[in-house]
């Protein structure tokens, strides 16, 4: 990521190896939130997202990235 991002809180939603998808903070090791089913999680990280900013990374099963929202609330 560029400097524009430098500061800022930053989530992911990943596959995890026990076929769930985990919303997590980077840096923490506790869950947000996980879930078998992909579009709860992201509603979830949005709704997060949408009350606190930051930046939140989605990535397919693979570990690809999928796509990358942000939202700065500051």
């Amino acid at each position: 990521m560029d400097a524009k991002y430098e500061g800022w809180t930053r989530y992911h939603v990943i596959y995890t190896l026990r076929h769930q998808w985990r919303f997590y903070r980077e840096g923490m090791k506790r869950s947000i939130m996980t879930n078998r089913d992909r579009n709860e999680v992201i509603k979830e990280a949005l709704y997060k997202m949408s009350e606190d900013g930051g930046l939140l990374t989605v990535h397919k099963e693979d570990a690809t990235v999928d796509f990358v929202v942000d939202n700065w609330d500051g």
